[in-house]
């Protein structure tokens, strides 16, 4: 039973998935949250643990370069690329789930993809099927406050806990706790960060709120508070559904309502890059400032130090003072530059692993069986995606005392990036460019469409700024030729 002094306190796998969960977070919010992370994930040398002022000013210097949130963010709009299929006609209102699904001018596709980009980046994602009553309403009154069954996402890090318990071999959600942040006006005139934590149980919907106190608030910090108190039962009521109409979409399941990101390896690796990267404009920082060199000169010189600097002059009586600037030759900086490389290429190779099929079972011949389908990870994401928002339709039927049309479906776009084809599309594809058997556009056309060239919206003009510059070049060439014939035949003889 929840008590002020529980309900906001972490259970259930909640805790467990903090530890791989913080570092994702921080990632996705940023260069300031990796900053505000401090040693955490950028580890002080020796001498910066000596002067703290070194090593803080190395942190305002470092720049995330965000590859795990653009990968994550990537896949997770590639079933999107085109738009979901739905076959079949909802019946008022449930129709309206298609145009607004959370009664906030959410589309369902978008909804859908904000789940599928917390599955793909936490290992689950979670909404709920809500309903809004339409008892004792005229169909204009229900009409006009948009009275029906919705979506609720439920963000990652506002997951409080759950509760479960084994129904004929089956672990079912009994109790699930989450929280709501909003501002609340306090009596000093600012806004305060404050919560609600809602409680759904089998057959009941309890709301607890705590007033916030603080002036500035952090989403980020708050999300890991595992402890708070002081909270006020001030709502309870019969929900009416048979048991909690949560829907789960997970990419990597441990157990119920624990998913753990499919692509912490990628994260591990993108803290390096920023580790190294760091690093690596330490040492540029310090390589690239050339050292004022001074020989020979008076003692009043020596105390007074100049300064040196656009219009600065240096004078002294001394006749044998010498003046110049020693730069270092930052011959190490290269070894830095190839580490940075080859970290960016294995961030490149973990965020298309997701998209490669994998082959299907062997015959006794080794060959493979034809009959067997070849699915990329993020492939049977997506039929995971698929069916939870054909379970959520269902849902909110049963909210409305009706059932899905048998002809109902809603299907996403699969022939995405790698997801359609092997592996070995990619060097096939371009071998067939390089022999001139597919036209040019065609073939960028198809490594467009495989992810391979992501930042390419146009095959057809890129095929012709590449057939432009050959032309450029075989011209160039044959200049190159004539000019030394040229040459050759205007030499004196020998």
């Amino acid at each position: 039973m929840a008590t002020p002094d529980t309900v906001g306190n972490w259970s259930g796998p909640r805790k467990e998935m903090e530890q791989s969960w913080e570092l994702v977070r921080i990632l996705r919010s940023g260069t300031r949250a990796m900053r505000d992370a401090g040693s955490k994930y950028t580890p002080a040398s020796r001498k910066e643990t000596r002067s703290p002022d070194r090593y803080l000013q190395r942190l305002r210097r470092t720049v995330l370069f965000p590859i795990y949130d653009r990968t994550v963010r990537k896949i997770a709009s590639l079933p999107f690329a085109k738009p979901p299929v739905v076959s079949g006609e909802l019946p008022p209102p449930l129709d309206r789930l298609i145009i607004n699904a959370d009664r906030q001018g959410t589309s369902l596709s978008s909804f859908a993809q904000s789940i599928y980009e917390d599955a793909v980046d936490r290992g689950v994602g979670l909404f709920l099927v809500d309903n809004v009553p339409t008892a004792g309403m005229s169909l204009p009154e229900a009409d006009a406050i948009d009275a029906r069954p919705y979506f609720r996402r439920i963000a990652p890090d506002n997951l409080v806990g759950c509760k479960t318990a084994m129904r004929n071999g089956t672990e079912v959600v009994t109790e699930l706790r989450f929280r709501n942040w909003f501002y609340t006006p306090s009596n000093l005139g600012y806004d305060t960060l404050s919560d609600m934590v809602e409680v759904w149980t089998e057959t009941t919907v309890q709301q607890w709120f705590r007033q916030g106190s603080d002036t500035a608030p952090d989403r980020e910090r708050d999300a890991e508070r595992q402890f708070l108190a002081g909270y006020q039962l001030v709502r309870e009521w019969e929900h009416g559904f048979a048991g909690i109409p949560l829907v789960a979409v997970y990419t990597k399941k441990i157990g119920a309502l624990h998913g753990e990101p499919p692509m912490e390896d990628l994260a591990w690796q993108n803290v390096a890059h920023w580790n190294s990267l760091s690093m690596q404009g330490e040492a540029l920082h310090y390589c690239r400032s050339p050292i004022l060199t001074i020989r020979g000169a008076s003692s009043q010189m020596a105390e007074a130090k100049p300064e040196v600097g656009p219009g600065a002059t240096i004078t002294d009586s001394s006749d044998t003072l010498e003046v110049s600037f020693t730069e270092i030759a930052g011959t190490s900086l290269a070894a830095g530059e190839v580490e940075i490389k080859r970290i960016e290429e294995r961030c490149m190779a973990l965020g298309m692993q997701p998209l490669m099929a994998v082959a299907g079972p062997s015959t006794a011949t080794g060959e493979v069986r034809a009959d067997s389908n070849e699915k990329s990870e993020a492939q049977r994401w997506i039929e995971a995606l698929e069916w939870a928002i054909y379970t959520a339709m269902e849902y909110a039927a049963a909210w409305t005392g009706t059932e899905l049309p048998e002809d109902f479906d809603w299907t996403l776009y699969r022939d995405s990036s790698l997801i359609a084809g092997k592996a070995t599309d990619v060097p096939v594809i371009v071998q067939l460019m390089t022999q001139r058997q597919i036209p040019l556009n065609v073939g960028l056309r198809e490594l467009a469409v495989r992810g391979v060239l992501s930042t390419v919206d146009d095959a057809d003009e890129l095929a012709e700024q590449i057939t432009l510059q050959q032309e450029r070049g075989l011209e160039a060439q044959m200049q190159q030729m004539i000019n030394s014939v040229e040459r050759e035949r205007q030499a004196p003889a020998a």
